[in-house]
């Protein structure tokens, strides 16, 4: 009687020993996927759908120009995948810290034992409450904003490799997305040299290896002596919108026919747009609206304005006048299917009120990312 007895513990005490293994790794995994928000790994994986759908959706400009309704749609699936606030499953969480917070005391005992500092809950909620709002600048193209969040994130001591990996991606792709690709490439290598086991390291192989491709055939451009509004609109399409910007600018200072200067405007458009400038972005797309009367440039300038409203500034007055717009030009399919996805996107009415002011200008207030 008394083996089983024995026998019988040593199955109890086994089960409890697995159990709390799984727990702690499930505790470990916690701490490594925090730096995408909330205790949930499918925040890790919205944002970085982010960044590689986006450069997905410039390889098939490239390829099948900008025109193209399904371009308009994956842009469309993409923001409304990596807005707002993403937690699926969050009605669980609370069931989950129950159980793990005797776990968690243990593991915190364990780390002091080793010389290692505890899991300070408070410290990992401001550092996602900073990066939120990182990845928020950041999904509203507001790019220079998000990396300087990016930069006090990476400045705070103790970061975790996997996090420290993940931030300096996103770093990266702002700046990438700033025609800065000296500096995208060298935090990619950094990245891959210094994190080669992490996902983020895995993952900026394949980024660097997209902006290299990029630089590739920018140079061609570069050693071809082609017209101002050829060069633009090359630009445009291999992700150098400075200089897009500026041929095109360069071109509609001379005189020019009317079908080619509402295209150039156009695009400027587009290129201050994907640089994170609305303002001028609208300013442009309300000029081709206005001059053009073959009307072509007119309907992608109002198609335009519609995902500004609806993904982007959240300027609901834009989209509300643009769909009118689109109505007249009997647009209402592209209406239908590219705004339904606005309807999964979250204002994040609480981080969006904290970041913009009334006027909506996308300028950070001061205290933004001070908490």
């Amino acid at each position: 009687m008394g083996t089983y007895f024995r026998m019988f513990l040593i199955v109890v005490f086994l089960v409890l020993t697995v159990g709390f293994t799984i727990d702690l790794s499930d505790v470990r995994m916690e701490e490594m996927n925090y730096l995408l928000g909330k205790v949930d790994a499918s925040q890790d994986v919205s944002n970085t759908l982010g960044i590689l759908g986006k450069y997905e959706l410039i390889k098939k400009r490239m390829e099948g120009g900008e025109q193209n309704i399904t371009n308009y749609q994956l842009e469309a699936k993409i923001a409304a995948l990596v807005s707002g606030e993403q937690v699926a499953g969050e009605k669980n969480v609370w069931k989950k810290q129950v159980y793990r917070v005797p776990v968690k005391f243990l593991l915190n005992a364990i780390r002091l034992a080793l010389g290692k500092s505890i899991i300070n809950p408070t410290e990992e909620d401001k550092i996602y409450h900073v990066l939120e709002i990182g990845y928020f600048w950041e999904r509203n193209r507001k790019y220079t904003e998000a990396n300087k969040v990016y930069n006090q994130v990476l400045s705070a001591p103790g970061l975790l490799p996997d996090m420290r990996a993940a931030v300096m991606v996103h770093k990266a792709f702002c700046h990438s997305m700033l025609s800065e690709y000296d500096i995208s490439k060298a935090l990619y290598e950094k990245v891959i040299n210094l994190f080669p086991n992490t996902e983020a390291g895995q993952l900026s192989w394949k980024l660097l290896d997209f902006i290299e491709s990029i630089e590739r055939e920018r140079a061609k451009v570069e050693s071809e002596g082609m017209p101002d509004f050829d060069k633009a609109k090359q630009y445009y399409l291999l992700m150098n919108y400075r200089n897009s910007i500026k041929y095109y600018s360069i071109f509609l200072s001379q005189k020019q026919p009317d079908t080619l200067t509402n295209e150039a405007r156009y695009f400027k458009g587009r290129s201050h747009e994907e640089l994170g400038e609305s303002d001028e972005a609208i300013a442009e797309y309300t000029r081709v609206i206005r001059d053009d009367k073959s009307r072509q440039w007119a309907k992608e300038a109002n198609r335009r304005m519609l995902m500004l409203g609806e993904f982007y500034e959240q300027r609901k007055q834009i989209a509300e006048e643009a769909k009118k717009q689109l109505a007249a030009y009997q647009d209402m399919a592209f209406v239908n299917k590219v705004a339904a996805y606005a309807t999964i996107v979250s204002n994040n009415s609480s981080l969006r009120s904290e970041l913009y002011s009334g006027k909506q200008t996308g300028e950070p207030k001061r205290n933004a990312t001070d908490d």
